[in-house]
C-alpha cells in the first residue's frame, strides 16, 4: 500500500542512492519523490521484462565461506573472552546469528562496552585471520557454467556484497572470477551511504547496469541480503547456503536454488 511504502521511506530515509568507490565514482542522491518511488518497488511488484541483468552478493552466494567466517570468528571470540550472547549456541544458530551482518553490528551485539575505534580495530582483525583461513575456495558449484551462458546471452553483471575491499579482492583471486568481477562491477556496502539491508547498495548495482529492478535478478543467501535487493523491487534467488529454504522463501525470493545447476535458474533468467 501507499502508506506501507511511505512508512518504508521512513525508515530507511531518502538518501537511497550514494556510492562512491576507489575504482569508481558512481554517486547519486535521491530527492524525496525518488526515495517514495524506489520504496514502491519494494511494496508493488513491478511488471516482469526480459531480464537484461544480474547482481551477486559475495559471500555464500559466489562462494561458500561460511565454515571459514564460523572458524574465523570462534578464533577470535576466544581471544576476545566469553560472551553471554553466544553461550548454547549451536553451529546452525551460530551461524544465523552471523549471517549478513557487519561486523561492528556483531562485535557491538557481544561486547556493548566497545567504543567505535575497537570495533573498527577487531573488525579488521577479524577479516585479516579470515583471509589466513581461507585457503582453498572454490566457486558454488555449477556457477562457471551459468555465467559462461550469462555471457552468451548478454546479460550484463555486478556484484553487490557488504564484504570488505580486502576479503573481495582475495576471494577473487582465490576462485578464480577477477576478471568476471572487475572492481568497476563491484558496489561494497561500505563504500555506499548504507549497506545492506538497506536498499542504497542494490540500487546503486541498477545504476552501475543502466537497470530498471524488473530487468535485472538478485542472488542472495542471508536474510539481510534479500531484505536489501526486495526492498529494491529485485526478483530475487535464495542461495541455500547458509539459510534453510523455507526461511529464504518466507523472506520474499522468487526461487531457492542449493547451486547453479539448477535448470529453474536457466527458465528464470532466459525469461
Amino acid at each position: 500500500s501507499i502508506m506501507a511504502a511511505l512508512a518504508q521511506c521512513v525508515r530507511y530515509g531518502t538518501g537511497l542512492l550514494r556510492c562512491t568507490g576507489r575504482s569508481r565514482l558512481l554517486t547519486a542522491t535521491c530527492q524525496p519523490a525518488t526515495a517514495v518511488r524506489a520504496c514502491l518497488l519494494s511494496t508493488t511488484p513491478a511488471a516482469s521484462k526480459k531480464v537484461k541483468g544480474l547482481l551477486f552478493d559475495f559471500d555464500g552466494t559466489l562462494t561458500h565461506t561460511d565454515d571459514v567466517h564460523i572458524a574465523a570468528w570462534k578464533q577470535y571470540f576466544q581471544l576476545l573472552g566469553p560472551t553471554p550472547r553466544l553461550e548454547g549456541l549451536s553451529d546452525h544458530d551460530f551461524l544465523s546469528f552471523l549471517s549478513g551482518k557487519h561486523n561492528d553490528e556483531i562485535l557491538k551485539e557481544c561486547y556493548p562496552e566497545m567504543s567505535v575505534d575497537e570495533l573498527a580495530l577487531h573488525g579488521w582483525e577479524k577479516e585479516a585471520l579470515f583471509r589466513r583461513l581461507s585457503a582453498d575456495l572454490e566457486p558454488l558449484a555449477g556457477l562457471l557454467d551459468f555465467i559462461a551462458w550469462t555471457e552468451d546471452n548478454n546479460i550484463r553483471r555486478c556484484m553487490v556484497t557488504n564484504a570488505p575491499r580486502e576479503n573481495v579482492d582475495f576471494m577473487l583471486e582465490q576462485i578464480g572470477l577477477e576478471d568476471c568481477f572487475p572492481r568497476s562491477l563491484q558496489i561494497l556496502g561500505d563504500e555506499c551511504s548504507n549497506p545492506k539491508p538497506h536498499p542504497a547498495p542494490y540500487l546503486a548495482g541498477l545504476e552501475l547496469l543502466g537497470l530498471e529492478s524488473s530487468e535485472a535478478l538478485a542472488f542472495e543467501d542471508s536474510l539481510t541480503g534479500v531484505a536489501s535487493s526486495t526492498s529494491a523491487g529485485i526478483r530475487t534467488v535464495g542461495v541455500a547456503t547458509t539459510q534453510l529454504p523455507e526461511r529464504l522463501t518466507e523472506a520474499g525470493v522468487t526461487l531457492v536454488i542449493e547451486d547453479y545447476y539448477d535448470q529453474r535458474l536457466y527458465d528464470i533468467a532466459a525469461e
